[in-house]
C-alpha cells in the first residue's frame, strides 16, 4: 500500500487537532474565568453554555492528539524496519 496516503491521513489529522486548539482557544479567550457576584443569570448561564463547549472541545482535542501520536510513531517505526529490511537484502 502507498505510504504516501496514511502519511496524508496523518497530515490531515494534525491539522484537525491544531483546527480544535485554535477554535478553542479563540472561544475561551475574553471569558472571564470568574463568576461574578453581581452578573446576571444571563451572563452566567452564557459563561456556563461556553465552558462547556470548551470542555467537549478540549476532551475530543485531547483524544485525537493521542490517535496522531500514536498513528505518527507507527508510521515513523512502520518506516525504519522498511529501511531495515532494505539495507539487509543489499549486497555487501
Amino acid at each position: 500500500m502507498n505510504p504516501l496516503i496514511h502519511l496524508f491521513t496523518w497530515a490531515v489529522l494534525a491539522v484537525i487537532v491544531l483546527a480544535m486548539a485554535a477554535y478553542r482557544y479563540a472561544l475561551v479567550h475574553h471569558e472571564d474565568a470568574t463568576l461574578g457576584l453581581l452578573e446576571s443569570a444571563s451572563q452566567a448561564s452564557e459563561q456556563t453554555r461556553v465552558y462547556r463547549k470548551a470542555h467537549i472541545i478540549e476532551r475530543w482535542g485531547k483524544l485525537l492528539t493521542l490517535v496522531v501520536i500514536v498513528y505518527g510513531l507507527t508510521l515513523a517505526t512502520a518506516y525504519l524496519y522498511h529501511l531495515w529490511q532494505v539495507g539487509a537484502q543489499m549486497p555487501r
